[in-house]
């Protein structure tokens, strides 16, 4: 596994995660912190990067994107989930950061635009 392999499947899993719909027209993710963090439950994530990687590997590219700070969590925190407000409750979601996200957009399709 490479690093080239970490941020394209990151990006597959959220860019999937956000242009899915349920069946009432609702998006499966909540925004917070003004738009700048997209949150997801943890089982749609893991749903999604399963159907990507296999269930062996779940585990493995949570622990690459946790530390590469592709996903936001509590600092020294052991977990791949961040604890945010949201509906007035705090629940425990997988974080990414926007800016963050269109930054390795950016990059991969520049990267492609090349080949």
């Amino acid at each position: 596994m490479d690093i080239n392999q970490v941020v394209n499947v990151f990006v597959t899993v959220v860019v999937q995660l956000m242009n899915h719909r349920l069946s009432n027209g609702s998006k499966i993710y909540v925004e917070t912190k003004n738009g700048m963090w997209i949150n997801f439950r943890p089982q749609s994530f893991k749903k999604k990067l399963k159907s990507l990687v296999g269930e062996d590997l779940i585990y493995e590219y949570l622990d690459y994107f946790r530390r590469l700070e592709l996903i936001v969590v509590s600092s020294g925190e052991k977990r791949f989930t961040n604890i945010t407000w949201i509906n007035k409750k705090t629940i425990r979601v997988i974080t990414v950061e926007r800016k963050k996200l269109e930054t390795l957009i950016e990059l991969i399709n520049n990267s492609t635009d090349k080949d």
